[in-house]
């Protein structure tokens, strides 16, 4: 599927500059950047290569410079300095696109320019393709690679920050940063020959306007080893450059090739262009840990997290049928489970973190999906006992959680997903009995009853367990919808997920009023609002520095993967709008154009317009609107039980 930004846009620079694209390596790397090749964010490079994956990921290489010489002369970058944006190259940009791979595409007077980026799978490997035509004399090339070695956090200022030592080799240069453990750094071509500078250069102070918006350091610094020269004689002339952090590496000719039909075999299957681009766009998310799989949470700055993978598992691996990643992701979780807890994320040394109640509730779940999918005996042998032990642990407390005497889980403030913490106090604490806690808790018994039943053991504990959950859940009812924590009757889209799982004890008619309540305030064409407009603590626009962010987190703001489980409950509780259910699904293809090009974003604005926020490419974002796609549009619906 092409995504293409057409001329008009890509020559404007305030348009242009506001559409990104992403491309992973499958091991937690990445390259991202705007339609008109400027970066416009400490998050924007061409490689960041992942040196623990899926962890350790550090910026190589920012962008590459490339000037044309001769009579006229002229440069295809473009970048913003103090006061200036220099050079101007979007001016010379015909067009843009993902087909699959960014392309961007540029013409003056007698040339014209292709040039193609891609990674190599499961490689810290940057290629770029260039392909010339030349319809005039003969012209030189030069490309001069910014390279960088930091944490994807951190910021580049020349003197305070690391030197390079480089040595020369026959196709390229070798770079090493002076720090330890930082890893060699190859900038090679096939055809372009490289010329050292003759003494230090780095290009300084170039400004990420998104991050001035954001309240974080804005300037960063990039060093230049020298350029790779080419000559362009009349007609046509194809050349790459390569950037890695491995010296054993594939055939030059054959990167582009392998990775176009890597990635046309993922999206071979999909049903429509809209299918295409979620297939695709799920592939991002799924990497490698511990020679196992995960899922990465949201790029370009999330790592793995507990929670988001198993909400996110069913639609990026099992509506594409990707079974075998599936149950990689589960096994990379379970064999990390500790006292009844699953992690909610993994740091940067790979240390697993403890700090949620839901998060093994939702891995119960996924097994569930898993078992959907026919695969009785994987879940039997591998994941069944640890649905017991989770149970179990959670029945006699841990990690903040415990069994209460109404049946229902207690849990200690701010292990919910509405986690966002301010001075170490959580901005929503939901503490107490959250409602899907309950509902996750509720549907972890009902699916331990099932299996147990079908692997004929006794189900008769895990079914008393579900009774009282039941009953306890009914506590909830307020006359209009669910309260959000028992006793809390802040309107919120949590109750929406106690409607939507395999198994509620909600009656039919409770059931529609709930949605129709949450409808009323808090549905969106994006998503749905964490707070409704008129609450005091409503706010919509999530924007402004770290502080201003976190406290609209939730408390206003749109979240794209809540249509899911508005769209389930919709379905499960009596509606028949499968024409709706499509077209609140396509306002989405419209996000899949402008924000991250072929990706759906993290968040959205509570306020119209619903401008994009947050991470540009989100797993549960991406998962849950390609599930619904596949079960409610397409027709492959899961079969729901009360």
């Amino acid at each position: 599927m092409k995504l293409t930004v057409g001329r008009e846009e890509v020559q404007n620079y305030e348009k242009g500059s506001k559409i990104q694209w992403l491309l992973t390596n499958s091991i937690g790397g990445f390259a991202s950047s705007t339609a008109i090749g400027l970066n416009t964010s400490q998050y924007h490079g061409l490689l960041f290569a992942s040196t623990h994956p899926p962890r350790g990921r550090k910026l190589i290489c920012s962008k590459v410079e490339e000037e044309i010489g001769g009579k006229g002369g002229f440069s295809l970058s473009t970048n913003k300095y103090p006061g200036v944006v220099h050079p101007e190259g979007y001016k010379l940009l015909q067009s843009f696109e993902l087909s699959p791979l960014p392309t961007y595409r540029y013409a003056k007077g007698a040339l014209k320019v292709k040039k193609t980026i891609g990674l190599v799978h499961r490689k810290n490997t940057l290629f770029i393709n260039y392909e010339v035509e030349n319809s005039g004399s003969e012209r030189v090339m030069k490309l001069r690679p910014l390279m960088n070695c930091r944490g994807l956090y951190d910021m580049t200022h020349a003197g305070s920050a690391f030197e390079f030592n480089q040595f020369l080799l026959k196709d390229g240069v070798r770079l090493k940063a002076e720090y330890p453990a930082s890893p060699f750094i190859y900038v090679r071509s096939d055809k372009a020959r490289f010329k050292a500078n003759s003494e230090k250069v780095w290009y300084r102070k170039m400004e990420y306007e998104s991050d001035l918006e954001r309240g974080e350091d804005w300037h960063e610094d990039h060093y230049n080893p020298g350029a790779f020269e080419i000559s362009l004689p009349k007609g046509k002339t194809a050349f790459t450059l390569l950037i890695s952090t491995e010296s054993d590496l594939e055939e030059l000719y054959d990167l582009e090739k392998n990775e176009v039909r890597r990635l046309k075999e993922i999206e071979r299957h999909g049903h429509d262009n809209f299918e295409k681009a979620l297939r695709l766009a799920a592939d991002n998310f799924i990497v490698e840990r511990n020679w196992n799989r995960s899922i990465i949470a949201g790029y370009p700055w999330f790592d793995d997290w507990g929670r988001d993978a198993m909400v996110a598992l069913s639609g990026l691996c099992f509506a594409t049928g990707r079974i075998e990643d599936g149950k990689g992701v589960l096994l990379t979780f379970g064999d990390a489970e500790k006292n009844g807890i699953i992690p909610n994320a993994f740091d940067e040394e790979g240390k697993p973190h403890y700090n949620s109640a839901d998060a093994s509730l939702w891995f119960i779940n996924a097994v569930y999906d898993l078992y959907s999918q026919k695969e009785e005996k994987a879940v039997r042998e591998k994941f069944w006992p640890l649905v017991r032990e989770i149970i179990e642990a959670y029945s006699v407390g841990t990690n903040g959680v415990s069994l209460d005497s109404d049946g229902l889980l207690k849990c200690r403030p701010g292990l919910t997903w509405m986690d966002a913490f301010i001075g170490g106090k959580p901005v929503t604490p939901r503490g107490g009995k959250p409602v899907e806690v309950e509902a996750l808790w509720y549907n972890a018994l009902k699916i331990a009853e099932t299996l147990a039943e079908d692997f004929g053991e006794s189900a008769k504990t895990y079914r008393e367990m579900a009774q009282a959950a039941a009953v306890g859940l009914q506590a909830f009812w307020n006359g209009e919808y669910l309260d959000d924590c028992l006793g809390d009757k802040t309107l919120r889209p949590n109750q929406l997920i106690a409607l939507s799982l395999p198994f509620t004890p909600i009656g039919r008619q409770r059931g529609r009023m709930i949605v129709e309540a949450v409808e009323e305030k808090l549905f969106t064409p994006f998503g749905l609002r964490t707070l409704a407009p008129g609450d005091p603590n409503y706010r919509g626009k999530c924007v402004g520095d770290r502080t201003e962010r976190d406290m609209a987190y939730h408390q206003g703001t749109v979240w794209p993967w809540l249509i899911g489980p508005y769209i389930t409950a919709k379905i499960k509780f009596g509606s028949k709008f499968s024409k709706r259910v499509k077209d609140l699904l396509i306002n989405f293809e419209q996000n899949l154009k402008e924000g991250c090009l072929g990706n759906i974003s993290e968040i959205f604005d509570g306020d119209p317009p619903y401008h994009p926020r947050g991470c540009i490419a989100q797993a549960w974002s991406v998962g849950e609107i390609l599930r619904c796609y596949k079960e409610d549009v397409l027709g492959h619906k899961k079969k729901h039980r009360n």
